[in-house]
């Protein structure tokens, strides 16, 4: 399921695809349907329409075609192009863009210069790095205890067959790809037998680290400021609260259906139905209510009529 919201999440458009399809195939029939329903990306002001998209949705291929497409776009890179710019971690050019209470910067953003016809600014966000540094930890210490395991199960002799090691050993790894680069893994044949040694690299961890929390994004909206490039990609958020919402709240899976016309009709109910939750909490929030829409409706379901 394909959805398009507006900068407030109102859901304006949405598309059912084949289940197999890459994220990045949408994007061409998309950009037409936008062009269809809403003219040409320079809307009546003179302004370009903006288009917020996740990495996911993005190749080279389609990048390009989103440059020639006309309309102003900001887009994450992959995390690992991020990395290429870990250097400016110390820089003191960082702007803070949203802290705490105690002033304790939450997101900053700096400007790392162009490449080719594009605008990167790099973010840091502290929401990012605490979750960023929970999964790392978790996996790390499900890789150290996979290890042990392994090691323990060669030096007992239950496993003696070096194809087999180097096989279990490159399971763990590709289990655990974000981890198994800081480690050193070392298998040694000695006279009783092989043995395996293994220990976390200090200075591969340490860069590791220090780019917990930081993402690189990329626009074509040269004059803007670096606050509005963040804000305009973190309205992204208002994507995954709308499949949040149709998932959980809306009871849009299980789907039973077997026929095609009948799974669209399923899909298209339950688009009607967040665009009614939303407007029903945005109507209620007009009038100085706080309930969410998940909680309105559990109101609503407490009203019964008799006659």
């Amino acid at each position: 399921l394909g959805v398009v919201v507006d900068r407030e999440g109102f859901p304006i458009g949405m598309e059912v695809w084949r289940g197999n399809i890459k994220d990045h195939e949408t994007l061409s029939a998309t950009l037409k349907k936008l062009e269809e329903r809403f003219g040409p990306p320079q809307g009546a002001e003179g302004l370009k329409r903006v288009l917020c998209l996740d990495r996911g949705m993005v190749t080279e291929e389609k990048l390009e075609e989103l440059r020639n497409s006309g309309y102003g776009y900001v887009v994450a890179d992959r995390r690992s192009q991020a990395h290429r710019h870990w250097e400016k971690i110390n820089s003191s050019q960082w702007q803070v863009i949203r802290q705490s209470r105690e002033g304790e910067p939450l997101v900053e953003v700096t400007e790392v210069g162009q490449e080719g016809p594009d605008r990167l600014v790099l973010v840091r966000s502290r929401g990012c790095q605490e979750k960023e540094r929970a999964i790392h930890d978790r996996f790390l210490s499900r890789l150290s205890e996979g290890l042990e395991r392994l090691a323990k199960g060669i030096a007992q002799g239950r496993i003696k067959d070096p194809s087999k090691i180097e096989r279990r050993i490159g399971r763990l790894q590709e289990r655990y790809p974000g981890v198994s680069r800081w480690v050193h893994i070392q298998l040694q044949q000695q006279e009783g037998g092989a043995r395996l040694h293994w220990c976390v690299k200090a200075s591969s961890e340490e860069e590791a680290r220090q780019c917990e929390g930081l993402y690189l994004l990329r626009t074509n909206l040269l004059k803007a400021p670096t606050q509005e490039i963040w804000e305009n990609y973190i309205l992204l958020t208002r994507i995954e609260n709308t499949f949040r919402t149709l998932k959980h709240d809306l009871n849009l899976r299980p789907i039973f259906h077997q026929k095609e016309d009948r799974v669209e009709a399923h899909l298209f109910f339950s688009f009607l139905a967040y665009a009614l939750m939303w407007t029903l909490e945005r109507e209620h929030r007009a009038r100085g209510g706080q309930l969410s829409g998940r909680r309105l409706l559990e109101v609503l379901h407490e009203i019964k009529l008799g006659t």
